[in-house]
């Protein structure tokens, strides 16, 4: 299965919004009288609520026009199956795509499809995605997925340091309760990474 990556520039700006009345304040550098104008929106813009959606309901169209299924369990997961047994897979995150097919004639047809809509960026040979660092042994076709770098900044939460221990929590330990509240922000930080980590590559953590 050859695996691609497509990065569609400004995703956010082809989301349309023309069955809502959304104005904009008319920025500086306009010769237009700000006081009895205002500039009504067509497409989405960076820092708009919607515009996230609205992008996704816009690629979403066209993959569904392109004949892929949208996954029931995961969102942003599409496969597509033809009558040869062929197997197309895409995954989006936000404006990333990662692609792959092990058929070259419908991987050609996807690139160019999209190419017709957005302007993309293609990555013929990724070697990461959105984190997730990818290696391939060509002759066995295996396919190696890992976060060494991600793992690497996540132990700099003192993690190289820690000392393993038999039990969740030390012994006869007294609780006192405390008036001052104790910042948990760097604790909340670490669980997140480490929850991030278990979901990409590493469910063993």
């Amino acid at each position: 299965m050859k695996i691609i990556t497509l990065d569609v520039v400004t995703g956010y700006l082809y989301g349309s919004i023309i069955d809502q009345d959304i104005y904009l304040r008319i920025p500086g550098g306009l010769t237009i009288d700000k006081k009895t104008h205002a500039l009504k929106l067509n497409k989405a813009i960076y820092g708009l609520k919607i515009a996230g959606k609205r992008w996704y309901d816009t690629l979403i169209a066209e993959l569904l026009r392109m004949g892929f299924r949208r996954s029931n369990v995961d969102r942003c997961l599409f496969f597509k199956t033809a009558s040869d047994g062929t197997l197309s897979i895409l995954v989006i995150y936000v404006d990333d795509v990662l692609y792959g097919s092990n058929s070259e004639k419908d991987r050609l047809y996807v690139t160019e499809t999209l190419k017709e809509k957005f302007r993309i960026k293609i990555n013929l040979e990724p070697k990461s995605f959105v984190g997730l660092e990818i290696s391939r042994d060509k002759e066995t076709g295996q396919i190696y997925l890992s976060q060494s770098k991600y793992i690497e900044r996540v132990a700099n939460f003192n993690l190289t340091t820690g000392k393993p221990t038999t039990s969740p929590m030390e012994r006869n330990l007294k609780i006192d309760r405390s008036n001052t509240p104790n910042d948990d922000t760097e604790f909340r930080s670490l669980i997140g990474a480490l929850l991030f980590i278990s979901q990409f590559s590493r469910p063993d953590i």
